[in-house]
């Protein structure tokens, strides 16, 4: 937590950002376990009845970093060039 408190002290629009990819991959995790009940569901369906239907699992590949984004982002803030560290305003 450390490691983010420097990028959160840079000003309110960081801390917004921080707050919009939060909610992002909250949203995304949620799309992620819906999807896998649907495929859960699908799977209880006979073989031969899902054959006379459209309904047909969905393969999925989930890649999860093994550390926050945010916390990697701001250990390399200051590698960034002069003026790049804050572009959105």
């Amino acid at each position: 937590m450390a490691d983010v408190l420097p990028v959160l002290r840079r000003g309110k629009q960081n801390a917004l950002q921080n707050c919009q990819n939060n909610i992002f991959l909250d949203a995304l995790w949620v799309d992620v376990e819906r999807m896998q009940r649907i495929n859960q569901t699908i799977s209880l369906i006979p073989p031969e009845a899902r054959a006379h239907s459209a309904l047909r699992p969905i393969e999925m590949l989930v890649i999860a970093p093994t550390q926050r984004l945010d916390a990697v982002a701001a250990r390399h803030v200051a590698d960034l060039p002069v003026g790049s560290a804050n572009t959105s305003t």
